[in-house]
């Protein structure tokens, strides 16, 4: 899916303060789930609807205007996230060139 022009306002991951929150992807065929904690931590749950989920325990930091997930502080990332944009509670970020998704933004 890639970003149309009408999926929100251009935001920062500063002002979208996501300790305390959480990320639930909207999607027909995948679960993603992030919930983030006030530590750097973040616990997922990944997978795909009707079959398996797994719940890793990752961290999370801001680094370039990028929202990145890693196994472990400051390390590589697993997924990447950037360009956020807000529309009510729905969140549309660019998950690579070609890529986007979307997500509710929920408090924990």
């Amino acid at each position: 899916m890639l970003i149309r022009r009408d999926e929100g306002n251009a935001t920062s991951w500063e002002e979208l303060s996501l300790a305390g929150k959480a990320l639930e992807r909207i999607d027909e065929d995948r679960i993603e789930n992030f919930y983030f904690g006030s530590q750097g931590t973040v616990s997922a749950e990944v997978g795909v609807k009707g079959g398996s989920v797994a719940g890793p325990s990752w961290f999370w930091r801001i680094e370039q205007d990028r929202l990145i997930i890693s196994e472990a502080p400051g390390g590589s990332a697993e997924l990447q996230m950037y360009r956020p944009k807000i529309s009510a509670n729905v969140l549309t970020v660019q998950r690579n060139l070609l890529q986007s998704a979307r997500y509710r933004l929920k408090k924990q």
